[in-house]
Formats: C-alpha cells, structure tokens, sequence
C-alpha cells in the first residue's frame, strides 16, 4: 500500500463520527483537496478514517482499481481519477471519450486504459493521454504488457497481443469460451479463465498456452495468485488449489454452494465467498474450513483481523472479525457505499460511492503502529 507519511496521514486519522472537511473539486491535471464525504459512516471501534475525497467528474462511479499507490475511480458517462492514497488528493484527471471498459493497468511510467474498446496510453505522472490505438476485438479484461505488445481476453474466446501503436494483431491464442475472469501477476504467466469453466495459462513472452485445467461444470470465481498456487472456486461447490506452473490439482476444498464471488489469499488463509452469502476462511496448510461468517466480499486482512462487507437491508455493513475465529468485533454501516478497492493484506481499504464520495479506512491498530513508527524515526 506504500508508507503513510506523517505529513499526509497522520493529522487526518480520525474517529469515523469526527470528520468534516473541505469540499472542492478536483480539476483535470491538478491536484484537488480532501472533500467532505457526502455519505456518513457511524462509528465503528476497529476502524479508523484516513481521509475523505470527492470525485466530480462523471454522474456515477462505477469502478474503483488499486495499484500501488493510486486509486483509480472511474464512472458514467465518461472519465477517471487517480487519487494518491497516501494524502487522498487527485494526482490527476483523464476526461475518457466514452466509459472505461476495464480495470486500468500500469507499467513504470505509463497507465493503461481501455477507453470504448480502444487501448489508451496516458503519462503516469500527469494523466495526459500518450496514444490511443483502435482494436477490431471486444476487449474483456485489463490491458496487459507482453515484451512488445499489449496482451488482453476478448469477447470472441481469443487472447490476443496487439501492437500498442497500431493495434495490429501480433499473435492470438484460443480459449474455448469468452473471458470470464484473468489474472497477471508481473511474470510471464498470465492467466485466463473461460466461460467454459477452463483455466488457461498463458506464457506471454512465447505466445504459447502452458497448460489447460478444465473443471467439471464450468463457470468458476476469477482467479487469486498467491507465491505459486493459483486459487480458484467453481460452481461444482469446491475451493480448487491448482499448482500455478503446471496446472496441477494440489487440493480442494467443499464450501457447500457455488464459489463464484471473490477469492482473496491473504497469509495462511484462503478466503472465499459462495452464492449463499458466507465466507469460508480456509488454512491452506491444513486444507480445510478453520470458519464461516455470514458475508459479501473479504476486503482486506491484518494477523489479527479479516475486514469484510455484508448485505443488511439493502445497504453494506463494514465488520471487522477475529482473524483466529472470525467473530465479529466492530461495525459501521456504509450507506451510499457500493465500491470497494483493497490489496488482500494491509488492512487499508477504499470505499466509493455511486455518487462519488471516496474514503480511505485503516484497521486501527495497524495506524496506531504506523504512528508510533513514525514518531520513533523522527527522533
């Protein structure tokens, strides 16, 4: 998540019933000030406020993306925002032509979008655009980076790497289904799974497909990449270990109903959610079930907490849990909060609104310890 600075972070912790800020708009290529939240969140013991933002570029949100120190929010009709999560202020604006298709992806310098199914460059440092390149293939997932190419799923069961200037294809290979889930770690495996309920990893650097694992039933969970297992649920009700060079089956795991929600790898544990609403916290050492809540998404996890959402009413409720037990200890009503982006451990998480209100939360305790760091290097 990068280091909080004191300068950024630390006067903005607040309890989640004591903050008012100032409002202001974000402008394109400037850097806009934390806004007042325009939905409240009661308070809640284990968690803390880091700071609020408001986005004003678009009518609705309708994706929020992590990577490293940006939060990407982009929505309806057009455009995207990328917030510095350390202060919570806009590094930059880029006004898209239409909706942002797909989760944005970076390299060193360059952020990647999918603008109306074309393959948009924009400079990282100040979010103006670079290039734009059309394609003649739908494209499902985010824009990935090969040796010399941009990588992506498309809608007509094919990856295909495609000239970043031209849009020219470089190369294809055949899924047997379209894209319904991927997942890129950085190395040269990525991996695709189809509709069809098949798994294909691909070595981007040759092209060439480096193993198939099928399922029974097809339609499975996206897949989470954790060291060299690949985790993955499927609707035949089992939470699948498969050996992320091979493709092999190194255990699985019966959760009682549909794994189709998010899986999230977090330290010794597997969480992942089925179609009835529970999360299954599974020990990836001792491959089974060590506990079940009643819950929506894992958002993000602490050694001693697993921070997740859940549906009551109609609204998400935040709950914080006993990582040991999964007994929930604290919780806050999210209102109007429909987005969530978090990387599996950390305990930092960022809440968005359809209407745009942005917050960034934090495990209490892992803020408190930040703190104390901190003041112990200034001295």
């Amino acid at each position: 998540m990068g280091k909080y600075s004191a300068a950024a972070c630390l006067p903005a912790v607040l309890l989640l019933f004591g903050v008012v800020g100032c409002v202001a708009q974000p402008r394109a290529g400037g850097r806009a000030r934390p806004a007042a939240r325009q939905e409240g969140l009661p308070p809640s013991r284990l968690l803390v406020e880091l700071w609020p933002q408001k986005v004003g570029i678009f009518n609705e949100a309708k994706m929020a993306t992590l990577l490293g120190r940006r939060l990407y929010v982009s929505g309806w009709p057009r455009g995207v925002e990328a917030i510095n999560v350390e202060s919570g202020l806009t590094d930059w604006i880029y006004p898209s032509r239409l909706p942002i298709d797909a989760a944005p992806t970076e390299s060193e310098k360059t952020a990647y979008l999918v603008d109306g199914g074309q393959i948009v460059t924009v400079d990282l440092s100040n979010g103006i655009e670079q290039s734009r390149t059309r394609t003649r293939f739908g494209i499902l997932t985010p824009i990935y980076l090969g040796v010399s190419e941009c990588v992506f799923g498309s809608g007509d069961e094919h990856v295909y790497g495609v000239s970043p200037t031209t849009g020219l294809k470089e190369w294809r290979v055949s899924l047997d289904g379209y894209v319904a889930g991927s997942a890129w770690p950085g190395g040269d495996l990525a991996y695709f799974v189809s509709s069809q309920g098949t798994v294909h990893a691909i070595f981007i650097s040759t092209h060439e497909t480096a193993w198939r694992h099928t399922f029974d039933k097809p339609w499975c969970s996206a897949p989470s990449l954790a060291g060299e297992v690949l985790y993955i649920g499927s609707v035949d009700y089992y939470l699948y270990a498969l050996d992320a060079r091979s493709g092999s089956v190194l255990w699985r795991v019966v959760l009682g109903a549909p794994v189709l929600g998010a899986v999230v790898a977090a330290g010794p544990r597997v969480y992942a959610t089925t179609t009835e609403e529970i999360i299954h916290a599974v020990d990836t050492t001792a491959q089974r079930v060590v506990w079940t809540v009643p819950g929506h998404r894992v958002l993000t996890t602490t050694p001693e907490h697993v921070i997740f959402t859940r549906r009551q009413g109609g609204d998400n409720v935040i709950c914080v849990a006993d990582s040991t037990t999964g007994k929930v200890l604290s919780e806050a009503a999210a209102r109007g909060y429909e987005l969530f982006a978090a990387a599996p451990e950390g305990g930092i998480f960022y809440a968005v609104s359809r209407t745009g209100g942005v917050l960034a939360l934090g495990d209490r305790a892992v803020i408190e310890a930040r703190r104390a760091q901190e003041e112990k290097e200034k001295k």
